[in-house]
Parts: structure tokens; C-alpha cells; sequence
């Protein structure tokens, strides 16, 4: 699941930076951990809500085209401690 793999690109991008502070989704700069907010499968955009030095809170967004069919996944919730909220 993209989300996941978001999750999976904070833990590098902290190991690498000892921060999960500035990382980015898709605005071009060198702390881009992903080129593209568009899950691989388009039906999530992804989202980097809250960072710090320690902490992240990541949302993934079902897109507009499937929010019609799937609302009970329309936002999901991914912590630095890889728990659901």
C-alpha cells in the first residue's frame, strides 16, 4: 500500500537526516522523498500532515473518482509509530 511505502521513505529520509522535518511529496526540491502525491494506483493522494524531529503524521486521500464508490476509506491515517488512527 502507497501508504506504507510513505511511511517506509520518512524512515529513510530520517536515517539519512536524523529528521523527518522538511521532507516532501512532489514540489521538486531535494528533500522529496516521492515525485508524486499520486498513489502508483491513482486512488490516493498523499499527504505529510505533521513533521518534526521525532514524529510524522502521513494521510493518504482517496481521490475524488473513487471517494463516490469506497467512503469508508476516504482518509487514512499513518503515525511515525506505524499505528492507524
Amino acid at each position: 500500500m502507497a501508504l506504507f511505502d510513505l511511511a517506509n521513505r520518512m524512515e529513510q529520509y530520517h536515517a539519512k537526516h536524523h529528521t523527518y522535518q522538511h521532507a516532501s511529496i512532489g514540489t521538486g526540491r531535494p528533500s522529496d522523498i516521492l515525485s508524486t502525491a499520486v498513489s502508483p494506483e491513482g486512488w490516493y493522494t498523499l499527504h505529510i500532515i505533521q513533521s518534526n524531529e521525532s514524529t510524522y503524521l502521513l494521510q493518504a486521500h482517496l481521490t475524488e473518482k473513487h471517494r463516490r464508490t469506497d467512503k469508508e476509506c476516504a482518509i487514512l491515517s499513518l503515525n511515525h509509530d506505524g499505528e492507524f488512527l
